[in-house]
């Protein structure tokens, strides 16, 4: 009877370990960035989502906010997807259209944003 309580407590301890296992792969882990990492990120990033509010204005403006937790994953602020190329940006899920969107977005942004002085 002793031999049999200890296979089923291991039988059941495999069990638990495979559950935690299944549970950990499929738990999305943070990627590194695809982006090329020319610069520290400039845009102050929140607390909130993870975004800068430059960002997060941006992907709600072209409707992109369906791309919000990559985006935040990787802390890409507005240089990053200045600096970015296309293929990187399609890399991150985007399609063609949506990096033109993005990218036509920040560009207008800063033109019309003054110069520092």
């Amino acid at each position: 009877k002793g031999m049999v309580e200890t296979l089923k407590a291991e039988l059941e301890a495999r069990k638990k370990e495979k559950e935690r296992e299944a549970v950990a792969a499929a738990t999305p882990q943070p990627q590194p960035s695809v982006l090329p990492q020319r610069h520290q990120p400039t845009d102050e990033f929140d607390g909130v989502d993870g975004l800068s509010p430059r960002v997060s204005r941006a992907l709600r403006t072209t409707g992109l906010s369906h791309h919000r937790r990559t985006f935040a994953d990787q802390r890409i602020d507005s240089d990053a997807i200045r600096d970015a190329s296309p293929s990187d940006l399609q890399e991150l899920g985007l399609t063609q259209n949506e990096v033109l969107a993005l990218k036509r977005l920040l560009t207008t942004a800063a033109a019309a944003s003054p110069a520092p002085t």
